[in-house]
């Protein structure tokens, strides 16, 4: 059971343009709120990233899915619905997501999470979150709290676990994009 007054101050920490550090349905990660700009660019800064390598975007229901993006083939929600395994896809974004989180050809990637903790969070924000691996890039990514580098858990406004969730099951996602027919194309696996 998560403790829902953490998620209540996290949500209010992501309202005031804060960062988390946080577990997810694959590995620790570190988010903000979509809307927020100054936090988006901190996370650049904090993770020592590449401008032209854009976040993800963590969303809590399809349904949700659905208000950020342009277009959804029905085999891909038909996988969504069933797929038990993380898997982010590349879509075509629509004008509710923020220009400086769509890349250069206009898409975004997104994840439908499972994990409880993570759609307690964006329920409580209300829209989704971004997401990226906690660590500066380059280097591996933890496979759990103790192995995330000082130099990210000491720029982050929170760090949310609880003992259920000290360790994330430390496997990136699939990340894949689609055609025309609804066919995936695995770009990560």
């Amino acid at each position: 059971m998560i403790d829902q007054d953490i998620i209540k101050k996290s949500g209010q920490i992501l309202e005031k343009g804060g960062i988390l550090l946080y577990p997810t349905d694959t590995i620790w990660g570190i988010g903000c709120d979509i809307i927020s700009p100054s936090a988006v660019e901190r996370i650049y800064k904090i993770k020592k990233r590449k401008r032209d390598q854009p976040l993800l975007l963590l969303v809590s229901s399809i349904e949700m899915l659905k208000e950020y993006i342009i277009d959804i083939h029905p085999r891909i929600e038909t996988l969504l619905t069933l797929h038990t395994q993380p898997l982010t896809i590349i879509y075509k974004a629509n004008d509710l997501v923020p220009s400086y989180l769509v890349a250069e050809k206009g898409t975004i990637g997104i994840r439908v999470v499972q994990d409880e903790l993570c759609i307690d969070l964006i329920n409580e924000l209300g829209r989704p979150i971004t997401s990226t691996s906690a660590n500066v890039s380059g280097r591996p990514f933890p496979n759990n709290l103790l192995e995330i580098d000082a130099e990210i858990k000491d720029n982050v406004d929170q760090i949310l676990y609880d003992a259920e969730h000290h360790t994330a099951p430390g496997k990136p996602s699939v990340v894949a994009t689609f055609n025309d027919k609804g066919e995936l194309l695995f770009l990560r696996k």
